[in-house]
């Protein structure tokens, strides 16, 4: 398996420290969110960095895994589908000029369970239009085990109904867990359309008072806080959700989400982004004796 990590980890990098910082700490790939203290990556500032981002991919040999768009795609109103779907055909039309190999997506972080029919029919028609933007561009969407798209068999039901090997899915292990789905669930329904995963660790309930900068990570599906904690002293089945992978033989991209830009007090990414590197390579090497 490769590693990579998000630019969240790293807010006050440029983007030329964060390839080169990549390199030397073992990572093969790059998710770009936050781009030189900008708190998300637009299709403007990628149009604009294009050169400097191949540049930047070829010196370090880091790909750039994906980008990581806010675009949510289950909006409950026609014209805010409409130009979240319009802004997505932007980032993929870039994408291919970029090297990037994935659009991340989302479905609605405000919308709690909305009923299974109506999601998969509201995303369904605008993602196999998507797909054929991939597809002319070399590139794929993935899917984020996230707000609404977040239980796995609806997911699955999702990819299955576009029909399209440009649209897969992105496990995000910790909404995974934190939603109550087990590790052999998730991989039981999307091991056949994974694109890659999302690996970070967090504690439960935590009962001191919260760090200045603190910023709890409550969405409409999710009532209870959760703090992040480094690679393996959290709650989250890290080793576990590994363990499938390779045990289901998958080969692509494990990517660290070290959520610094949104938690002010977590530790730096010069500290955290080599320890976590270490610390799945050594989940993984337990694997492979």
């Amino acid at each position: 398996m490769k590693l990579a990590f998000t630019t969240l980890a790293c807010p006050n990098w440029t983007l030329d420290q964060a390839f080169h910082r990549a390199a030397e700490y073992g990572y093969d790939g790059i998710e770009i969110e936050s781009m030189d203290g900008h708190r998300l990556a637009t299709p403007r500032l990628l149009k604009e960095n294009l050169r400097r981002i191949r540049s930047l991919s070829d010196a370090s040999g880091c790909r750039v895994l994906s980008i990581l768009s806010h675009v949510q795609l289950a909006l409950e109103g026609v014209a805010e589908r409409t130009r979240a779907f319009s802004e997505a055909r932007v980032y993929l039309e870039l994408m291919g000029d970029l090297g990037a190999d994935y659009l991340r997506v989302m479905g609605n972080w405000r919308l709690e369970n909305p009923p299974e029919e109506w999601l998969v029919e509201t995303v369904r028609d605008g993602l196999a239009e998507l797909a054929e933007v991939a597809a002319k561009h070399d590139v794929k969407i993935a899917l984020e085990t996230h707000d609404c798209f977040r239980n796995a068999r609806v997911l699955r039901r999702i990819l299955e109904t576009v029909g399209s090997p440009r649209v897969s899915a992105l496990w995000d292990t910790q909404h995974s867990f934190r939603s109550g789905q087990s590790v052999a669930e998730v991989w039981s329904n999307l091991s056949d359309w994974l694109a890659y995963v999302h690996v970070k660790d967090a504690r439960q309930n935590v009962e001191a008072p919260p760090p200045a900068g603190y910023k709890p990570q409550v969405l409409a599906h999710d009532i209870e806080n959760w703090e992040p904690a480094p690679m393996g002293e959290g709650e989250i089945p890290i080793k576990e959700s590994l363990g499938a992978l390779v045990k289901g033989g998958f080969d692509g991209f494990v990517s660290y989400e070290w959520e610094k830009q949104d938690q002010p007090h977590l530790a730096g990414p010069e500290v955290e982004l080599p320890a976590g590197a270490a610390r799945i390579r050594e989940y993984l090497v337990d694997f492979s004796m």
